[in-house]
C-alpha cells in the first residue's frame, strides 16, 4: 500500500496512514483514460467544493472531478468512499463521504 499523508486518529494520538490501494488503482486508471472512470464505476462529474456542515473543503482556484472508488452494485448504496482529483491531478481520498481527506502521495513518473 502506497502511503497517504495520514490521517490522526484513535485515543492515543497516533498517525495512521489509511489510504487504500484501490483508491491509487483508479487514480492511476482515470488519469490513463482521459478521466474516465473503470468500467462499471461512478465518476466523473464535478465536484463543487462546497462542503456542507461538517463536511471538509478542499482547497480553492482548481475544479475537482470525483470518483468511487468501489464499482457500483445495481441496488446497492455507493458508500462513502470517494476519491476527488483537481485539473492539475492532485489527488483527495475520502473513506467518509467528504467530512475528511487524505491527500494521496502521487510520485511523477521517473521519480
Amino acid at each position: 500500500m502506497k502511503p497517504g499523508t495520514g490521517m490522526f486518529s484513535g485515543t492515543k494520538g497516533v498517525w495512521t496512514y489509511s489510504t487504500p490501494q484501490k483508491a491509487y488503482d483508479i487514480y492511476d486508471y482515470v488519469m490513463n483514460h482521459n478521466g474516465s472512470p473503470p468500467k462499471n464505476y461512478v465518476g466523473g462529474s464535478t465536484y463543487k467544493n462546497e462542503p456542507n456542515e461538517g463536511e471538509a473543503k478542499l482547497p480553492d482556484g482548481v475544479k475537482y472531478k470525483e470518483y468511487d472508488v468501489n464499482p457500483h452494485v445495481k441496488g446497492q448504496d455507493r458508500g462513502d468512499e470517494r476519491l476527488v482529483i483537481d485539473e492539475n491531478g492532485v489527488a483527495y481520498y475520502t473513506d467518509s463521504h467528504y467530512k475528511s481527506f487524505i491527500r494521496l502521495d502521487i510520485k511523477e513518473k521517473g521519480e
